[in-house]
């Protein structure tokens, strides 16, 4: 209990994808190495992010400018990453293990996914980058993690973007309404 209480810390921080580096979770011969995971927990101290700038910029604007559009990263919920840590906290395997969606998206159409959502119909998003000839791209080979766990993510990048934007719109409501604005 306690592995998974302080790894659901540690997710939770790394809510919009902030990381500069993986966050791994240690269990006893298991590393865990995960990016970008997106929870629905409403988080105060998650300030920073691709995923935060987004939904940030589209609350104020229907025009984003973002850092740079091109990379392809690969985006899993929370969720998902607990579950297949309560697999491997119950099975007995040895070694470095990638958990994600195996499937890579596109800041951009990451943007573009989040806008639908928020119900704006043509945004302008911008990058401060200009295309490069070599894309940064991230997405993890979770087939060892699929074979020796038999786990694979449950949430697609549209459902987790979802929550995390509704539980969000919410909480920013009930605090104007607190403090009565």
């Amino acid at each position: 209990a306690l592995v998974i209480s302080s790894a659901f810390a540690k997710l939770s921080s790394f809510q919009y994808g902030s990381c500069t580096e993986p966050p791994v979770i240690w269990l006893s011969n298991t590393n865990l190495l995960y990016w970008n995971a997106i929870s629905n927990v409403v988080n105060s101290k998650a300030t920073s992010g691709v995923v935060h700038d987004i939904v940030l910029g589209f609350q104020e604007s229907d025009e984003i400018l973002l850092n740079d559009t091109y990379p392809v990263r690969d985006f899993i919920s929370a969720e998902d990453v607990i579950s297949c840590l309560i697999k491997m906290v119950k099975e007995n395997h040895s070694g470095i293990y990638n958990v994600g969606s195996g499937t890579g998206t596109e800041i951009y159409a990451l943007a573009e996914k989040v806008a639908k959502i928020m119900g704006i119909d043509n945004p302008k998003i911008l990058s401060r980058q200009s295309e490069s000839k070599k894309k940064s791209k991230i997405v993890l080979d979770i087939s060892n993690t699929i074979r020796d766990f038999v786990w694979s993510p449950s949430e697609n990048l549209s459902v987790c973007l979802r929550n995390l934007i509704e539980n969000k719109l919410w909480a920013k409501e009930l605090l104007l309404f607190l403090l009565g604005i």
